[in-house]
């Protein structure tokens, strides 16, 4: 069952911890090979005395091991990783009157990131913004710019996976105005925070991924506090791996914003949203998972970007040119792939006016391929095809594993 974005998606990246979950790494991991484009890496909480689990300097503290997390993905010839910016540090207050649109915004970088991004994604393909923590800098950037809306997609682990449905958890409970902002305003999925909905991420298990400088340092997460995490799963990757794995997700609910009810999580009670049920709601619940598909994914990903680095040469050049000023103009590009030459298995659109994509990204997993481009549009479907190339997809792909498309 599919959810409402995939990796054509632009995709930004909230969280609290670091130490605590592997999303980082399986994010930075997709990014490396070309298979999202993440647009950033945000550090975002509440803290005391609203949030007395969460100090001033245990913000500090959790953006620096999200520098240090990139620093050593990069160490490992990882590519196309952000640095790492700060969001909000502290949380939103209810203003007297009540209505969100009162609501005193605090400003971040995390903030200022997510409204350049919306605003250059569309409607049709907006900006997905996958948050592990509480949904402060995402409200505070609506709040200063409210046009965002219609670009932006939330997809967040938080709340409770069955009816009624809450945002009652810890990310909901660490800002639950900012998560009625969200739930009434934006499109938001929420994927609940349920040990049995999460990816298998058994710490004995890296080891067998190659040894560099990311596999240390997944090696020595642990935060240390009752549940000491990640306790051999990835607490937060059911919104970053529902990106690339359409078997994950097996059932959903769709439901819009009812109003604010207390949680009980001590020492300090909120207010958060509840929902009811509702076909053209805003906001979808996730409430059955396929954990093996789901585990897969993430080890698939993590694998491939931390291969040492190999792509075979091509027979060819996958270099073309079409003069679309003398002739019809594409609506998309088409790649397509098999296993034999002139035989194809199926295509991969490619959005026209792109410059230049990964081969990895245009074909389905490793292995080898032949493979040829066309321009497309509905009028005249194919035309102006390349050559066909063969291409062995092995690990991270070198520059020649990369398709230029030269239009002149």
């Amino acid at each position: 069952m599919a959810v409402p974005y995939t990796n054509a998606n632009p995709i930004l990246y909230d969280n609290d911890e670091v130490l605590d979950v592997y999303t980082d790494d399986y994010l930075m991991a997709l990014a490396s090979v070309g298979a999202i484009n993440l647009r950033g890496l945000c550090t975002s909480s509440s803290i005391a005395p609203h949030n007395p689990y969460v100090t001033a300097e245990d913000f500090d503290r959790m953006h620096a091991q999200r520098v240090q997390s990139v620093i050593a993905a990069r160490a490992s010839e990882m590519a196309n990783i952000p640095d790492p910016i700060l969001g909000v540090e502290g949380h939103l207050v209810v203003p007297g009157s009540g209505d969100i649109d009162d609501t005193v915004s605090i400003g971040s970088a995390g903030s200022s990131k997510i409204i350049v991004e919306a605003l250059a994604a569309s409607p049709s393909v907006p900006l997905v913004v996958v948050c592990g923590g509480p949904l402060t800098t995402i409200a505070d950037a609506y709040l200063r710019n409210p046009s965002i809306a219609a670009n932006l997609i939330v997809a967040w682990i938080g709340g409770i996976a069955t009816a009624p449905y809450t945002m009652s958890d810890y990310n909901g409970w660490a800002d639950g105005w900012a998560a009625r902002i969200v739930a009434e305003r934006l499109r938001l999925v929420t994927f609940p925070a349920v040990q049995a909905m999460v990816p298998d991420v058994p710490r004995t298990q890296l080891t067998t991924l190659p040894d560099c400088a990311l596999r240390a340092f997944m090696l020595t997460k642990e935060l240390n506090t009752d549940t000491n995490r990640p306790n051999d799963h990835d607490a937060d990757g059911p919104p970053a791996v529902a990106i690339m794995s359409a078997a994950y997700v097996t059932s959903q609910a769709q439901v819009r914003y009812a109003g604010m009810s207390m949680t009980t999580w001590a020492p300090v009670n909120y207010n958060v949203p509840y929902f009811t049920a509702d076909a053209g709601g805003n906001v979808t619940v996730i409430t059955g998972v396929n954990v093996t598909a789901g585990s897969a994914e993430w080890w698939r990903a993590l694998s491939l970007a931390l291969t040492p680095a190999y792509a075979a040469a091509l027979t060819d050049s996958f270099r073309w040119t079409y003069g679309h000023t003398e002739g019809p103009t594409p609506t998309e590009y088409r790649v397509y792939y098999g296993n034999a030459s002139g035989t194809y298995l199926g295509y991969t659109a490619v959005p026209y006016g792109t410059n230049q994509v990964l081969v990895g990204s245009v074909v389905p997993g490793l292995g080898t391929y032949y493979a040829r481009a066309y321009a497309w549009n509905a009028t005249y479907g194919n035309f102006a095809s390349s050559v066909e190339i063969r291409v062995t997809v092995t690990g991270i792909l070198l520059p020649a594993g990369f398709i230029d498309f030269v239009l002149e």
